[in-house]
């Protein structure tokens, strides 16, 4: 065969039939191959786009030249890639489809790969875009110019009168076609992924991508102000959790599937990123993790198909189908994105979720793909935030104990916890230099929180901000001095204005079947049966709101009782429930004025309301302690803040404390009818010293039920005991402390 010759385009021959060879020349001379590669990337995205959006155009290449003999002037033009619509296909004649002899037809878009680092090849090319393809006379009204080794992209736009051609520089990012082509865009991933051949040659599954979770998506987690939402995974504060990684890791090989539901902030997130970080290690699996987040906006219209598709680059049946050829183990969170609204066909998935959960069912026989789904749920269910009315979704079918696990698995262990608290205070609150003032706080951070991961992290990370400023200055910092600042009015702002809380606030919209069930589980945890047994009954009339009731987030199922998910939400909801709306403008001027103004805004039916008729008189504490917390918030002005349940932390079960702070620094504690007064008596040597330690002013108050009121309790003059006596109809109280005894009226108003 006669060496090949570049045609000369100036002399064409329109009577010649060019074959496919000389086609070749008519560019510029032939391209290396990663070039060729990113040509025929780009091509087959685009024949994807036209098969699955139902174009029906053509879609050609290099290898197909078109006839820009237009004004006279002419040219036979190659562009690397190139579309032409469906219409102008068909109505194309067969001189015009095999040869260039007849009327000159050309493409609505066109795009070259070029490597145009010297200004001389880019002027060349920028004058074939303007002055041949978008020529006069010319169809095409779209033009690339993409340059993948230098990652510029250029593009052409002819206005709507055909006159004018824009050249924008754009960014080296995905591509939108805009209205030439409609709804496609170029995904520029896979071109960066040729040109750094990181490629993954005979594998017959798709590998984890360049992005989070082995994902395309490009960003960065746990690095968001305040939204405790996942870790920064490479942070040297971080604790791996092995023994809780271990544990799942053997559970996920025994049940193929699980589902993993907590509460928000409770370390979902972090526990799945942490899963998906250990999994990598093994070189034999295919491990993906992804959010439903991720996919878009809850109140969207995307579907899990499409957003599966967008985030890994293949379908989500491609993906279930090259589990044959790879185990796979796929880290979902959010699966409460694609539950059912409570009262829907189980059909009705959000985001037509439908095909997913039919996947969960087939997990069992589909061998090589394991499932790990997150949730945030209350009971069973999650709330729904993007409704007004803060519906229910409810998984659409019931998933076996086995394969469930709940806020109990999610916490740290013991060593856990002791692990990411003790790291932290080495690295950032050094300055505590007494051992009894790290072991006061880390009893403390663990009772309050339930080692619940968020809840910790929550609060170690605030006590860090709050003191970072004042220990470049001061020597030394103690747990008295946390303590205050933990009780304190600043710190509730930030409970209150952390994104995290937003769902155990919702119980300002409880109904009150809602309300008056939590007020049953906050005297003590009740058994779900009765409640499991209705929730999923469609003959029942238990009314929607008691079904929705046993599912809200501030609850949670642990050891088969509905019980406060930590002691601190306990508190939320105490303090939410029961203050008082009505506020005083100016604050009680010494602690016993503060305690007399308690009594007197004491409402006397609520107090007769709270004892229970037995021999032995005995007074219903929680019932106390709720109608106490209200008076004493309607003392106090608004920026001064009452802690109840501060005890508890200590573990300290069935006595209630309050502590009154910003610069008071009060501490109370009841007692019932002289009950264990010893005892009560030696915690403020003991378990409670850090409190009195940081306490002006402490008080234990002994309330006496009415027919006891004549018994003498234990009372030796101390300056700290008080005791109260409930007189007849409750409709009077006599305070006894160390100045003698007075009369107090309850005079709160009832409701």
């Amino acid at each position: 065969m006669p060496p090949k010759k570049k045609i000369d385009l100036k002399n064409l021959d329109l009577t010649h039939i060019y074959i496919l060879e000389e086609i070749e020349y008519i560019n510029e001379p032939q391209s290396p191959i990663a070039i060729k590669a990113v040509v025929h990337e780009i091509s087959r995205q685009l024949g994807n786009w036209n098969i699955k959006t139902g174009q029906n155009g053509i879609v050609t290449t290099s290898q197909r030249g078109y006839n820009f003999s237009v004004s006279d002037q002419k040219k036979i033009r190659a562009p690397h890639i190139a579309f032409i619509p469906e219409n102008i296909y068909n109505s194309l004649n067969k001189a015009q489809l095999l040869t260039f002899l007849s009327q000159p037809f050309t493409p609505i878009f066109v795009a070259e790969v070029v490597n145009v680092s010297k200004e001389a090849i880019f002027n060349e090319v920028n004058n074939r875009f303007k002055n041949d393809y978008f020529a006069t006379g010319t169809s095409v009204k779209l033009g690339w110019l993409i340059d993948p080794r230098n990652h510029i992209i250029w593009t052409y736009e002819k206005d709507d009168d055909d006159e004018n051609v824009t050249c924008q520089k754009r960014k080296w990012e995905d591509l939108d076609g805009g209205n030439i082509l409609l709804d496609f865009t170029l995904d520029i991933k896979f071109v960066e992924k040729i040109i750094s051949h990181k490629r993954n040659h005979n594998l017959l599954y798709t590998p984890r991508q360049r992005g989070i979770g082995g994902t395309m998506f490009l960003t960065t987690e746990g690095d968001g102000a305040n939204s405790y939402e996942g870790i920064d995974l490479s942070s040297p504060d971080i604790c791996k959790r092995e023994q809780t990684i271990h544990k799942l890791v053997k559970k996920i090989e025994k049940t193929r599937f699980l589902l993993i539901r907590s509460p928000p902030m409770f370390g979902k997130t972090s526990l799945a990123q942490l899963l998906d970080q250990h999994l990598v290690k093994d070189s034999s699996i295919r491990v993906i993790r992804i959010s439903i987040l991720w996919m878009g906006n809850p109140s969207g219209s995307w579907t899990f198909e499409s957003g599966f598709q967008r985030l890994m680059g293949i379908t989500w049946e491609k993906f279930q189908e090259e589990c044959d050829y790879i185990k796979t183990i796929f880290i979902v969170d959010e699966v409460q994105m694609l539950y059912v609204p409570q009262g829907e066909p189980k059909t009705a998935s959000r985001h037509n979720g439908n095909v997913f959960w039919e996947t969960i069912k087939r997990c069992q026989q589909i061998g090589n793909l394991h499932i790990v789904a997150f949730a945030a749920y209350g009971y069973k269910g999650a709330w729904n935030l993007t409704s007004a009315t803060h519906t229910m979704d409810v998984s659409p079918f019931a998933i076996p104990s086995e394969n469930t696990w709940g806020i109990e698995n999610v916490r740290f262990t013991k060593d856990e916890y002791e692990d990411y608290f003790l790291r932290f205070c080495r690295k950032y609150l050094k300055k505590i230099e007494d051992e009894n003032d790290i072991r006061y706080l880390q009893e403390y951070v663990h009772n309050t929180t339930a080692r619940h991961p968020g809840l910790v992290v929550f609060f170690m990370n605030h006590i860090k901000d709050h003191f970072s400023f004042q220990l470049k200055y001061d020597d030394k910092l103690t747990f008295g001095k946390i303590f205050l600042y933990l009780k304190s009015y600043r710190f509730m702002r930030t409970v209150d204005e952390a994104s995290g809380f937003r769902g155990y606030l919702l119980m300002y919209n409880f109904t009150p079947e809602e309300i008056e069930l939590c007020d049953r589980v906050f005297q003590g945890p009740i058994d779900i049966r009765p409640y499991t047994s209705q929730l999923y009954n469609t003959s029942s009339n238990t009314s929607e709101d008691k079904k929705r009731l046993v599912m809200t987030n501030i609850l949670s199922e642990q050891d088969g009782k509905l019980d406060f998910a930590s002691p601190y939400l306990r508190t939320l909801y105490l303090q939410r429930r029961w203050e008082s709306t009505t506020r005083s403008t100016n604050p009680p001027k010494d602690f016993k004025s503060f305690l007399h103004g308690i009594f007197t805004n004491m409402n006397a039916e609520a107090i007769q309301n709270s004892y229970c008729i037995s021999t032995d008189y005995q007074l219903l504490e929680h019932t106390w302690q709720m109608e106490f917390y209200r008076a004493a918030t309607q003392v106090l002005p608004v920026d001064i803040f009452i802690s109840p349940d501060v005890g508890t932390y200590w573990g300290s079960s069935g006595y209630v404390d309050f502590f009154v702070d910003d610069n008071r620094s009060w501490t109370i504690k009841l007692l019932w009818n002289s009950e264990n007064t010893s005892n009560h008596k030696s915690c403020f040597n003991d378990i409670y010293k850090p409190i009195k330690d940081v306490s002006k002013e402490w008080a234990i108050i002994n309330i006496q039920h009415p027919d006891l009121s004549n018994d003498n309790p234990e009372y030796s003059a101390n300056s700290h005991w008080i005791n109260i006596y409930c007189q007849k109809n409750w409709k009077s109280v006599i305070i006894e402390d160390e100045d003698g005894r007075v009369e107090v009226k309850l005079m709160g108003e009832y409701s």
